[in-house]
């Protein structure tokens, strides 16, 4: 990061749905990038690395709280009827106010979302991928094309990249994409409730019955993760007992009834507090998400400028759904789909990296000695088996032939590796 004697850099995610924060000392990023502290929100039962993007007001519209404990607080008091002097926003966009916010401008960098998901998936070793045959390494080739496919809560941005001679990144093609993210299936979960309970009685459940309100979709998140496409047994969803209770003072009518009413017979059945959902219907609450997806994807595809990337990577957190792996997957036999285990991670933990500046040891006749800056005498080592014999060097090829391989030395990763072309591609 900008400033050499930094002595520690924090990475912020302001994410649509969730967000979150992550940091590491500099002497302890030196000795493993991996090494990444991040805080601990809870939320109800569960315990999570990120929180809901909410924030509360006071009646003085001074700040409260933030994630899980905001959205407690503005429960707690709805259901004492004590919030409407109070300012509560959710799920939303914002601008960084850098100097209210307190954060020189020099310490300040904006990382690029796909370029942080790249970085960070450089760095991870193969056991923290989805699949652990994949490594790092598949993305510091040079010459690499792949697509940076993040799936985030509420947007899904999809841009193309390649590798350059150097290991850096450059961008085939822009971010684009649309609301295609988590929330377009909690969206069509709500649908689907006001469908047999009716509009009248889920506005009542949503403003009086906060608390059951929040739980419900914390759980129905929880579910959405464990879907796949071989689901085939029906899905337990929790139905607060308060959404009955409004269902039947308002419409007079049980919950089961109003589902066979609604034409859900043999789909959904009701038990107590919960709904056997048919394991088809529950998968068609992702119908409209994924297929928006598939559709940009193969446009982006048949685009002249992506090159026709081979892999597709797949980060933030929609993309820990093992049914939209799976979805895709079938859409695109042909395409790589690579996960790392922290999809939901990858942008705040890479964008850590990103903001730290790497200085590259001065080369002979290969930098400028017009450009060599010594930045607080720091040190930075050759490779342990020397530089290679030839900078900037040179193939001899036959006539007729169009392939060939060079032995490339990645300087940032200290990585040495055969790179191979072929000049038709």
């Amino acid at each position: 990061m900008a400033g050499s004697k930094t002595l520690v850099v924090c990475s912020i995610d302001l994410g649509t749905t969730y967000s979150g924060y992550a940091f590491s000392f500099k002497a302890d990023y030196e000795h493993d990038p991996q090494n990444v502290l991040m805080n601990s929100w809870r939320g109800g039962k569960t315990l999570s690395e990120k929180a809901p993007t909410s924030v509360l007001l006071d009646p003085k519209q001074t700040f409260h709280s933030f994630g899980y404990e905001a959205e407690n607080k503005y429960t707690e008091l709805a259901e004492n009827d004590e919030h409407h002097d109070w300012y509560y926003f959710n799920r939303f966009k914002m601008i960084l106010h850098v100097k209210k916010a307190g954060i020189p401008g020099e310490q300040l960098t904006l990382a690029l979302e796909p370029e942080s998901a790249s970085i960070f998936c450089q760095k991870i070793p193969s056991s923290k991928f989805v699949d652990q045959a994949t490594s790092g390494s598949t993305f510091i080739e040079p010459g690499k094309r792949y697509v940076v496919l993040d799936l985030g809560g509420g947007t899904a941005d999809i841009t193309v990249h390649k590798i350059g001679f150097l290991g850096d990144i450059h961008e085939l093609r822009s971010a684009s994409g649309g609301a295609w993210g988590g929330t377009r299936v909690d969206e069509e979960f709500r649908q689907f409730i006001v469908s047999f309970v009716g509009q009248d009685v889920w506005t009542e459940f949503m403003h009086k019955q906060m608390y059951d309100y929040l739980d419900m979709f914390r759980e129905f998140e929880t579910r959405k993760k464990t879907i796949s496409t071989e689901t085939s047994k029906r899905v337990i969803v929790r139905m607060p007992i308060s959404l009955t209770d409004i269902l039947k003072k308002k419409s007079n009518t049980t919950m089961q009834k109003a589902l066979e009413k609604a034409g859900y017979k043999d789909k959904v059945e009701s038990k107590g507090d919960k709904l056997f959902v048919n394991a088809d219907l529950f998968k068609s609450f992702f119908s409209s998400a994924v297929d928006s997806i598939v559709s940009h994807l193969k446009d982006i595809f048949q685009d002249p400028a992506s090159e026709d990337p081979p892999l597709v990577l797949m980060v933030g957190g929609f993309s820990n759904s093992k049914f939209v792996q799976e979805r895709l997957k079938a859409a695109f036999p042909s395409k790589k789909f690579v996960v790392p285990l922290d999809a939901g991670l990858a942008v705040l933990k890479g964008s850590k990296t990103y903001s730290i500046s790497f200085h590259k040891p001065y080369i002979p006749g290969f930098h400028l000695q017009s450009k060599i800056t010594v930045i607080d005498s720091d040190q930075y080592f050759h490779p342990q088996r020397g530089w290679p014999s030839e900078i900037d060097g040179k193939v001899v090829m036959e006539f007729g032939k169009t392939e060939f391989r060079v032995t490339v030395y990645d300087e940032t990763n200290k990585r040495e590796f055969e790179s191979y072309f072929d000049l038709l591609k």
